[in-house]
């Protein structure tokens, strides 16, 4: 076996080294590879060289992983750096780089153990984590080094048929000896982990008390706000289907534009006297009426995520007693940088502080809602970002790009996003991930408060399921929309995960938005989506718009 250890981000080093490195590994047969971001540490030449240039942009030492680019790279962004790395993770580990890297040993045995190998190492990845984090190594480590070790052990120089089917019940056998190892108890179904594994705890309600309030067919929508007195209003991003308005209201099925057509209206119409695009909507992703009734409309302004159109990223307050808009806060590309995109928002009324994602590159973005003024923070903490390895499975098929085999999985950042005053604290995650995250409403909210400072007081819940959209009810609940369950989970003020509503019409369930009258959850369909179909056509099935009832 050779493993390969390769470093990016020297001086030397471009956007295209990370597919050349993958492509020279693999073409050479080398088994398994660890990739690293190039690291200058204090106290070594290479800090001294880097710091001397004002090149170091992170003194964050938990950041000194050889994941995270801590430095401005000589040809490439700090983003593409660390982008790059994991994209060269992902395509030497995919399958197909797998099968064509064994293809260069001559002995079938020897392609049976390279593979084998390499298909432990990081296919078994998320099983493995999962074993570290039960503390299960003990019993995990010994059984699959066994098992890996029988493979090793053969002295046959002919090929035996019995090959392929002796690799097979190795890598089985090493998998399941990290599951049984990781669970608690005879039962898969844990109101702690069971959603992890597919498997999500019965739900609180039948299938049948999910209530249709309004679907469409054509137009994806994702975002939706509910007021107390019965108003409910849905965004539709400016994505790859058709596209007629950003935000609506729903007014006895009929279709609204809000707060009018003017501000509906991009590109805007040669006949515009003022097409400032901070006064349009320009690929609106979420909505949501705060705890005091405000209105807020979140605009990242990035077109089929194509870029931020300069000046159109912008937070928008509609007043909803007159309908009209009250206040715009533009995002500057300090904020809103240009592969950025703004997802969702909550708010902290009481301290009137706006809090919103970004899922493009990975980070959190405050608003101070007394002075418009907002700062961007850990847009370097692997907290706001995709999990390596993490490979959705959406309607029943892994979520690729194209849909083609080893193709890539999307890497979608931090998303959802809960402010939970019951006990103070907002709660995030990424949507490719399964970890959860909360940090204290408090600190988030101190515009004082240097990004190390922020980033010590996150708190790791541990695993959680894969979400789109969060938000929190008076009791404490947060609410969350399981992707790969097609259900919406809450997990209670006691940490335990619940089912409240699984139904195959919950495709890709999106927002939520918290009544006393209930939960509304929008479906997108986003794996069925032109990126995601093997078809490359948007889904013929209508987008719905849903309630459930709440917890009792």
């Amino acid at each position: 076996m050779v493993n390969g250890s390769f470093v990016f981000g020297l001086d030397g080093d471009g956007p295209d080294v990370f597919d050349r490195t993958v492509a020279w590994a693999v073409d050479r047969g080398i088994t398994t590879a660890t990739f690293h971001v190039a690291t200058p540490y204090p106290g070594t030449a290479y800090w001294d060289e880097i710091n001397g240039q004002g090149r170091i942009i992170h003194r964050d030492w938990r950041l000194y992983d050889t994941r995270h680019a801590v430095f401005e790279p000589m040809h490439m962004s700090p983003a593409q750096l660390e982008a790059g790395y994991w994209r060269a993770y992902e395509r030497f580990y995919s399958w197909a780089n797998i099968a064509r890297a064994a293809t260069n040993h001559e002995r079938v045995l020897s392609r049976c153990k390279h593979f084998g190998y390499s298909a432990a190492w990081r296919k078994l990845g998320p099983a493995w984590d999962l074993a570290i984090r039960a503390k299960r190594l003990n019993v995990t480590r010994p059984v699959i080094e066994a098992g890996l070790g029988v493979l090793g052990r053969q002295k046959k120089i002919e090929p035996s048929p019995r090959e392929p089917v002796m690799l097979r019940t190795v890598l089985l056998g090493s998998f399941a000896a990290i599951l049984v190892a990781c669970t608690p108890t005879s039962s898969l179904v844990d109101a702690r982990i069971g959603p992890i594994r597919g498997a999500a705890p019965a739900p609180d309600y039948p299938a049948d008390r999910l209530e249709p309030i309004h679907q469409i067919v054509g137009f994806q929508w994702t975002g939706v706000a509910a007021t107390d007195d019965g108003r409910v209003f849905v965004s539709f991003p400016n994505w790859d289907g058709p596209y007629r308005y950003a935000v609506v209201e729903l007014v006895d099925g009929v279709q609204r534009p809000y707060p009018d057509g003017q501000w509906n209206r991009w590109p805007p119409a040669s006949t515009d006297l003022d097409p400032d695009p901070a006064y349009r909507f320009v690929c609106v992703q979420s909505v949501h009426v705060d705890a005091k009734g405000r209105m807020w409309i979140l605009d990242p302004a990035s077109p089929g995520f194509e870029g931020v159109v300069p000046g159109a990223a912008k937070l928008v307050e509609v007043d909803l007693e007159t309908d009209r808009v009250v206040r715009v806060i533009r995002f500057d590309p300090s904020i809103a940088p240009d592969q950025s995109y703004l997802n969702d928002i909550r708010v902290d009324t009481e301290r009137n502080v706006a809090f919103i994602t970004d899922s493009g590159l990975g980070a959190l973005v405050v608003v101070d809602l007394n002075t418009n003024s907002a700062r961007r923070v850990l847009a370097n903490h692997a907290s706001t970002k995709a999990e390596w390895g993490v490979v959705p499975k959406i309607g029943g098929r892994e979520l690729r790009v194209g849909q083609t085999p080893g193709g890539p999985v999307p890497q979608i950042h931090a998303d959802g996003i809960a402010y939970n005053p019951a006990d103070d604290y907002v709660y995030y995650q990424a949507l490719t991930a399964r970890t959860l995250y909360r940090i204290p409403a408090a600190v988030l909210a101190n515009f004082d408060a240097r990004d190390s400072e922020i980033a010590s007081a996150i708190e790791d819940l541990g695993p959680s399921v894969m979400t789109d959209g969060m938000d929190a009810d008076a009791k404490g609940n947060v609410y969350f929309t399981a992707l790969e369950q097609d259900a919406i989970v809450y997990r209670t003020p006691e940490g335990a995960f619940r089912t409240l509503m699984q139904d195959e019409d919950l495709a890709w369930p999106d927002s939520l938005a918290i009544t006393p009258d209930g939960v509304f959850v929008t479906t997108s369909r986003i794996h069925q989506t032109k990126g995601f179909s093997f078809n490359g056509l948007m889904p013929g099935e209508p987008y719905g718009l849903w309630r459930a009832p709440l917890p009792e």
